[in-house]
């Protein structure tokens, strides 16, 4: 029929987008697959769907959007999948639903799944079937029979059921690397340098990235895999041969020269009436000590410090210096 899409079967890991174009279907039958999340607004525009069909597959998680716009529904299965909480508010949109179908999911009912019991309560859409499997005095109660003050957060709750939703808090990044999660319960790691793979488990070649600037060159430590060590050339340190150290910072420019960095060197650059060697190198050796030789005057030189002060008598001119 034009107006039903039967999916099951298919070896699905998610919901195909193309399912928010079918405006007009009112069934979909998404059953025994292996979607494991829903993405938020998945349904948004299937405004005349009446009957969704998600029983066994693997969900573990859903956002609270992710029935947002399905006002038309009158059923839906959720049976046979790995809920164990499901956040207030996901079946907001759902004015029209008769029928909640929850059972064989692990579902957790401590106080954050005291909305859903509720929730079925008022309304009687769950029909008995879904049961409590934790924590312990919870165990295989009926979600719509217990009254809601047993419904109780009671210490902490195991890691396992947490990270359903929140992977990143079981820590599935290796080597350092740093999870980044999702409302749909997904998660994705960002790997350090010199590693790969879903989980940065995968050791690289840490060298094939050429990772040492400025010339230098890459070596891989023997027997430490994914590590690297740069062997810099003249004038260049750090990590990657990354830094041009300041050569100015301990220089011989004297008498207000100008001190300019180079690679390994520094140049001075001397006021108008001065000279010097420059570019100076690693020996150092003042810049810029003596001043430019004048013809009418004699003098001698006094040092003082890191400089050279010229004592300058002038004979044979007019005037007075």
């Amino acid at each position: 029929m034009a107006d039903a899409s039967y999916l099951e079967g298919n070896l699905l890991t998610a919901v195909p987008k193309e399912l928010a174009h079918l405006k007009q279907l009112m069934l979909v039958d998404l059953s025994n697959n292996s979607i494991s999340s829903l993405t938020p607004l998945v349904f948004n525009n299937m405004t005349r769907l009446s009957t969704l069909i998600l029983s066994y597959n693997q969900i573990r998680c859903v956002p609270v959007h992710a029935f947002d716009g399905l006002r038309s529904l009158r059923l839906l299965t959720l049976h046979g999948n790995d809920l164990s909480t499901i956040p207030e508010g996901a079946f907001n949109h759902l004015t029209s639903l008769s029928h909640l179908a929850l059972g064989a999911n692990p579902l957790y009912c401590d106080c954050e799944l005291r909305w859903l019991s509720q929730w079925v309560k008022a309304g009687f859409k769950e029909p008995g079937i879904a049961r409590c499997s934790g924590p312990s005095d919870m165990a295989d109660r009926l979600l719509l029979t217990t009254p809601l003050n047993r419904f109780q957060c009671k210490g902490p709750v195991d890691l396992h059921l947490m990270s359903k939703c929140a992977p990143c808090l079981a820590s599935p990044c290796q080597n350092n690397g740093t999870c980044v999660g999702d409302v749909t319960g997904s998660y994705r790691c960002s790997c350090p340098f010199g590693y790969k793979g879903r989980n940065c488990e995968i050791v690289m070649n840490a060298c094939l990235s050429q990772p040492c600037s400025n010339g230098g060159t890459c070596h891989l430590p023997p027997g430490q895999e994914g590590q690297y060590s740069c062997a810099c050339p003249p004038g260049f340190e750090g990590q990657r041969c990354e830094v041009n150290p300041d050569d100015c910072e301990d220089h011989d420019c004297e008498n207000n020269a100008t001190c300019v960095d180079g690679i390994n060197n520094y140049t001075c650059v001397c006021p108008s009436n001065y000279r010097g060697r420059r570019p100076a190198t690693s020996v150092r050796r003042p810049g810029c000590s003596g001043r430019r030789p004048a013809a009418t005057r004699m003098g001698n030189s006094i040092r003082t410090g890191n400089f050279v002060a010229a004592v300058t008598r002038c004979f044979g001119l007019v005037g007075r210096f």
